[in-house]
């Protein structure tokens, strides 16, 4: 291919040029297109006047749903007489929470870093995902009441150690006659002891969150619970420190191996969890979320030991593994309970609390752990699994327990707060954000090879032209007598008085030396 135009040959210069900046560019933008688009996502997370983050904050599209299941004792007579509890478990009991914020303010910058509000649940039975009805089975479990009494140093209130109603009142609406008389006498302040009874709408609590304008990790960051900074519980400063969010947000940009710390105001205290796996979520396979654990995966770490030992009280032991005192959080809200929290059937926990007990199933981690499922991109949490059960330790310290031997940890209730994004919040998820951030860098790594191999096509052409340009020249050069006197016999064969007789080539002369001029002319010879 010869390119006989100088101009054509500047314009695939500058063609490959351009061609060559592009390739360079989309390079560039493949290579730090992951920070270029998570601070994109970020200046569009907080939780400011007009976001869209805000409505979805305020206004979850994920439903909420709360079961419980309720450990039956089947042996109260035996327990009494000296033998070890024996359980089944009834339910489930299903209830979709209807999670509210309001009365919420922002702070007065613009745009504003700080946002307060106050929380509260609502709880409504979902009879199509429960078991039956909870008022129509029996259940008999330790009073609440009773004990509360006996660590008020209020025997005088006691009946029985152990109550029998039905699934109903024992989570919502238990209001015993005894109750009703130490309300009128002013013992006490409440007229239901049931087990939920006062986080049924009832349980307001206050926030102080970071809005995330000016760190985007901060977002839902707690600086305030119930208008204090810090709590006063605990033995130790790092104890009483608010950390994280309340679980409904977190940081973007997050992977395996990160860490997220929540504050749950119901326990009193900060957890860390930590980022163990990458998985799909349920409903879509495209859509990959990080999976968090309150499970470090290093217990033997002394930070992650600490993290559990700095909330055991002054001159007291802390509960035996697999369990979290709830005693010093309750005693601060008002209530003399001697109540603990463990993971379902006591699991991951001192092989002694299961042998205390009868008729508790195996645990098993994928149905009784729980588990965060969180999209690293925004921060959303998209899945969660909350299971914890509530027990509370029983003592022979009246002579209402009759010969019942302990003490031991007697399991009431394991619940499970769950949350599912369903499939077209995740198709919307994916449309707008994850499926341009998967695609985007396809594209430009398509358009920067296709630049590069345009650019490496036209550097081939000319470099080929100019070979061969170079190639025509030398040859010229070295044949450039050739070719003159060609041209210029051709115009003395015209040309009539230049071409005589006597002037034409001598067909006998050797090649080479035939005369094209005069005869004799020295210069008219070609070699």
């Amino acid at each position: 291919m010869a390119i006989k135009s100088k101009s054509a040959r500047i314009c695939l210069i500058v063609l490959a040029a351009i061609l060559l900046a592009l390739a360079l560019f989309c390079l560039v933008l493949v290579l730090l297109f992951d920070n270029l688009f998570a601070k994109l996502v970020a200046k569009n997370l907080p939780l400011i006047p007009g976001s869209a983050s805000l409505d979805s904050w305020l206004k979850p599209s994920v439903p909420v749903y709360f079961t419980v299941r309720l450990f039956n004792l089947t042996n109260k007579e035996e327990l009494l007489n000296g033998q070890k509890p024996n359980f089944t478990v009834i339910g489930p009991y299903v209830y979709r929470e209807k999670r509210e914020k309001f009365d919420w303010n922002f702070s007065s910058e613009d745009p504003p870093k700080l946002l307060r509000f106050k929380h509260r649940i609502f709880y409504h039975f979902v009879p199509e995902l429960s078991n039956g009805s909870p008022e129509d089975a029996t259940i008999t479990s330790v009073d609440l009441f009773y004990l509360e009494t006996l660590a008020r140093g209020q025997q005088y209130l006691a009946t029985a150690p152990f109550v029998t109603l039905n699934a109903h009142q024992f989570m919502w609406d238990y209001s015993p006659q005894v109750l009703q008389w130490a309300k009128y006498l002013g013992a006490v302040d409440k007229d239901n002891v049931g087990f939920f009874a006062s986080n049924n709408g009832t349980n307001v609590i206050e926030y102080l969150v970071d809005t995330g304008v000016d760190d985007i990790s901060k977002i839902g960051w707690i600086y305030e619970v119930n208008g204090k900074r810090k709590m006063d519980i605990w033995d130790f400063p790092e104890a009483n420190m608010l950390n994280g969010s309340d679980g409904s947000l977190a940081p973007p940009g997050l992977s395996v191996g990160s860490e997220v710390t929540f504050h749950v105001a119901d326990i009193c205290r900060s957890s860390t969890s930590y980022a163990v796996a990458r998985k799909p979520t349920i409903n879509r396979e495209d859509v990959d979320v990080i999976v968090f654990s309150p499970a470090s995966p290093t217990p033997d770490d002394p930070v992650v030991q600490w993290r559990t030992k700095m909330f055991c009280k002054g001159g007291v032991e802390c509960p035996p593994k697999g369990l979290i005192s709830l005693r010093p959080c309750l005693r601060a809200k008002g209530v003399q309970m001697p109540m603990y929290m463990s993971q379902p059937f006591f699991m991951s926990g001192d092989p002694k609390l299961r042998e205390a007990v009868n008729g508790l199933p195996e645990p098993r981690p994928e149905e009784h752990a729980t588990w965060v499922h969180i999209e690293p991109t925004t921060g959303f949490v998209l899945e969660a699994f909350k299971r914890v059960q509530f027990n509370v330790l029983l003592e022979n310290t009246d002579s209402s327990f009759g010969k019942m031997q302990g003490p031991f940890y007697y399991p009431v209730a394991w619940i499970m707060e769950s949350a599912i994004a369903d499939a077209g919040t995740l198709g919307m998820l994916h449309s707008k954000l994850l499926g341009p951030k998967k695609m985007l860098p396809v594209i430009l790594a398509i358009v920067g090879s296709v630049a590069t191999l345009l650019c490496i096509m036209i550097i081939i052409i000319l470099v080929t032209c100019a070979r061969k340009h170079s190639s025509s020249t030398r040859s010229k050069i070295k044949g450039g007598g050739d070719a003159t006197t060609g041209a210029e016999w051709q115009r003395k064969e015209n040309d009539p008085v230049l071409f005589t007789e006597h002037s034409k080539p001598n067909p006998q002369a050797p090649e080479g030396k035939r005369l094209l001029g005069a005869a004799g002319d020295p210069d008219s010879e070609v070699v």
